[in-house]
């Protein structure tokens, strides 16, 4: 499974949201089943928000041609999903060549509820007090932003976050001018082509102390 790319939205009314607008990949090798999600870019002056299709199939690993929902031709589709990924998500079965080939699979006549997130809570998060996290530590690194953005003080938010984002550059800079390599401390390397990051020794300690609800870190190099 693939995920997909968000965006914090809203600066300029002072009214931030979350939006996503991507593909998301679904497979199964075993059974032999895709799925792609389609989270459908926010029109400027659109009001649909949060819309999200797509279609599941049967496809072959060594020919599979097919990136988004609307390349897949009716006659493979098995299922069809749309909904609101912030409200209620539906499917529905067609009367497609792939369903009636296809054993125990029957149309739908109505579309069915997959989920219905609305009634769900956010799970709490389990974080350390701010006298045990370090200080590039996100909760702490940002809570200056965060405090102004909650104090509605935009402009201020907006400054503290450039200079946050300075100091980062100049850090990279000075970096280059020594001739010196990043290292990241959890992770193998900044980035991963296929997009699964590797972890180091020490990225492996800290994700087992974090299932453990052990969330001390000892400070690094800066």
């Amino acid at each position: 499974m693939t995920h997909p790319d968000s965006q914090l939205n809203g600066f300029l009314r002072g009214n931030l949201y979350i939006s996503v607008a991507d593909v998301v990949v679904v497979e199964c090798p075993k059974t032999g089943l895709k799925a792609l999600l389609h989270y459908v870019e926010e029109g400027y002056f659109s009001k649909a928000q949060n819309r999200v299709i797509g279609v599941v199939y049967r496809y072959d690993p060594d020919n599979d041609r097919y990136t988004k929902p609307k390349d897949v031709p009716d006659s493979e589709v098995l299922a069809k999903i749309e909904g609101d990924w912030k409200d209620k998500i539906y499917y529905t079965i067609p009367s497609s060549k792939a369903v009636k080939g296809h054993p125990g699979l029957e149309p739908t006549k109505e579309k069915q509820l997959i989920l219905d997130v609305g009634p769900l809570m956010p799970v709490p998060k389990l974080v350390p007090p701010p006298e045990e996290q370090l200080d590039n530590e996100s909760r702490k690194l940002w809570q200056d932003v965060s405090q102004a953005i909650n104090d509605k003080k935009f402009n201020d938010a907006t400054r503290i976050k450039q200079d946050i984002e300075q100091y980062q550059r100049d850090k990279a800079a000075q970096r280059e001018r020594d001739n010196t390599e990043f290292k990241p401390r959890f992770f193998t390397r900044p980035t991963d082509p296929n997009g699964k990051p590797e972890l180091t020794e020490e990225g492996r300690r800290a994700l087992t102390g974090m299932q453990e609800l052990q969330f001390h870190l000892q400070p690094g190099i800066s």
